[in-house]
């Protein structure tokens, strides 16, 4: 760098000034200890207009300027975020949407949304015009983040923490968020995602259906399916109808076009744990505590598969083509049944405590369980034999799901938290992800096999996209070097690096 070509006293120097940035028009920004901004022309060193007060009720910690130059973006120390637009009267803007202890901020190249770093070492992400949360990643820090900035593009980001640790992020990664309130304080549990992926279905404790066009800003539709509260939730493969059950026997299926109930039925006095369609959409397999059906909707014809005399079932799934079940019961066994006649192919003793879950992944050629001794497996379907051990999920996992890559489990526990882990390297992909404040109990798989949903006692769904190993090397291979892959992966085995 070169001597300065010149030198202009902006104000006077008893003023302790902690950040300073420069905007079009030949503007130069600061602000003080005091939490006032100071604009003055950057030409003749006069003020531009008075020093901004109320922007801040604490010290200004970031400043960021709009690329067009018309707004302008600050964090403080009392993690609020607060907008300015500059081209007006320089009066402070509206607080953003869980802004709670962000400390640094930074527009978007278009200038549409701001990333703010958190005091949790994740990253946000707000829509400017609606001051709307759109995502908040996992954890990169395990202590807040102090500065943050962003390639030309805006395709990579880089953010430093008080742990001295540097991260390169890609846009969009690692994991977005959507979080929805089905009910304040109602329990939330049977979520399920339409096939076609744009409607989320989520049941809650009074007995109400709630149905969201998750990924639009628009109000949700309710319907009051039961007197009791919903634990299964599944639509049909062609999306034309919806089938919800509860805790106290009842089975109702619903035309989702119009609202209309196309059947409703009780099964027994006792929970209905899991629905789900056959892929010919014509059937429904239903299963309570004690029985596994099978419903013929248009004929109306019910038939009981199997009458489960060994021990309680907690939760059922189809395998993709149709053709078995697997059922989670209490004792710790995964029953594999027939699902044409409803005789056992298979038990897997899985566990010597209950199984809250067992699930088919994708290819229908493995299951993995989640048991109430914070365990999950993933299981040879044919062979019965463990293919990989997770364990650590708080109070005892609760579900758990193989995305579409066949290698990432996403899991969920009863301290509401979600785990991802990975199955070749049998790894951890990234610090549990708090995702709700109480028991989540329900996993449902986006169509795209990238996302998914949970559910929780909060009365919250969170839609939330894969971590895997090939998203990490995505954002961060030129630096995954051999300090890192210990760091990450461990010694114990030979490390996985990126290509």
């Amino acid at each position: 760098l070169n001597a300065p070509s010149s030198e202009l006293e902006f104000a006077d120097e008893s003023l302790a000034f902690k950040q300073v940035a420069f905007a079009p028009a030949d503007r130069l920004l600061g602000s003080n200890m005091n939490g006032l901004l100071y604009v003055w022309d950057a030409q003749s060193g006069g003020e531009a207009y008075p020093p901004v007060s109320g922007l801040m009720s604490s010290d200004l910690l970031s400043l960021s300027v709009s690329p067009g130059g018309e707004r302008m973006a600050a964090a403080g120390s009392n993690g609020k975020v607060t907008l300015l637009e500059l081209q007006s009267d320089a009066t402070p803007h509206t607080a953003f949407e869980g802004d709670e202890e962000v400390f640094v901020v930074a527009f978007t190249p278009e200038g549409e949304e701001i990333v703010g770093g958190d005091r949790d070492g994740a990253l946000r992400r707000w829509d400017v015009s609606a001051a709307k949360l759109l995502a908040v990643t996992v954890r990169g820090h395990s202590l807040p983040i102090i500065d943050l900035a962003r390639s030309e593009d805006g395709q990579i980001w880089a953010t430093l923490g008080r742990d001295q640790q540097l991260r390169l992020w890609r846009a969009g990664l690692p994991t977005a968020s959507v979080e929805l309130d089905v009910s304040e304080g109602q329990r939330a549990k049977g979520v399920a995602f339409s096939p076609d992926g744009n409607i989320l279905g989520v049941g809650d404790r009074t007995g109400r259906l709630t149905l969201w066009q998750w990924a639009q800003d628009a109000e949700p539709k309710t319907l009051q399916a039961h007197s009791g509260e919903i634990w299964a939730v599944a639509f049909a493969p062609e999306g034309d109808m919806i089938a919800t059950g509860d805790r106290n026997g009842e089975v109702a299926i619903w035309e989702l076009s119009t609202g209309r109930r196309i059947d409703r039925r009780q099964l027994d006095e006792e929970p209905v744990w899991s629905l789900e369609f056959f892929p010919d959409s014509g059937r429904l397999m239903m299963a309570t505590s004690s029985t596994v059906r099978v419903l013929d909707i248009e004929s109306g014809a019910e038939e009981t598969l199997t009458q489960l005399d060994s021990a309680p079932l907690n939760r059922a799934s189809l395998s993709p083509s149709g053709d078995r079940i697997a059922a989670a019961l209490s004792n710790g066994t995964i029953a594999v049944l027939d699902a044409a006649d409803g005789s056992l192919l298979r038990e897997i003793k899985a566990d010597d405590n209950a199984l809250w879950s067992a699930t088919f992944d994708p290819s229908g050629e493995r299951i993995i369980s989640a048991s109430s001794d914070e365990v999950v497996v993933v299981w040879d379907a044919d062979e019965g034999t463990s293919l990989a051990v997770f364990g650590g999920h708080s109070g005892g996992a609760t579900d758990a799901k193989i995305l579409a890559d066949g290698t990432t489990v996403v899991a969920v526990d009863r301290a509401g938290t979600i785990h991802f882990w990975d199955i070749e390297t049998n790894r951890r992909l990234a610090d549990p992800h708090p995702a709700h404040s109480r028991a989540s109990w329900r996993i449902a798989s986006h169509p795209d096999g990238v996302r998914f949903a949970t559910s929780g006692d909060d009365g919250r769904a969170v839609v939330s996209s894969q971590l895997d190993f090939a998203s990490i090397c995505r954002v961060s291979a030129e630096s995954f070097d051999a300090a890192r892959r210990e760091q990450y992966l461990g010694t114990e085995e030979t490390p996985v690096g990126c290509p």
